[in-house]
């Protein structure tokens, strides 16, 4: 099961168990956990550059590789 589901489910039920158990019993660290809350609420970074990709892709109809991307990006 992926870590993130993990950590979800957590949160959603951390009113009804601790969080130390329902760590143990995913088998995830507390403090990845919530690392994982903290990042959560963070923008990404990548956005602006992965939404430039996706219009290059569009533009070029999926026919650039990662190096023409890059030059059509600059």
């Amino acid at each position: 099961m992926n870590a993130k589901i993990k950590y979800a489910a957590i949160k959603a039920n951390k009113e009804k168990y601790p969080v130390a158990f329902m760590c143990r019993f995913f088998e995830v660290s507390r403090s990845g956990y919530y690392a994982w809350r903290k990042r959560r609420d963070c923008p990404d970074r990548d956005m602006p550059v992965s939404r430039l990709i996706a219009q290059c892709q569009q533009e070029t109809k999926e026919t650039y590789g990662y190096r023409r991307v890059k030059l059509w990006m600059l």
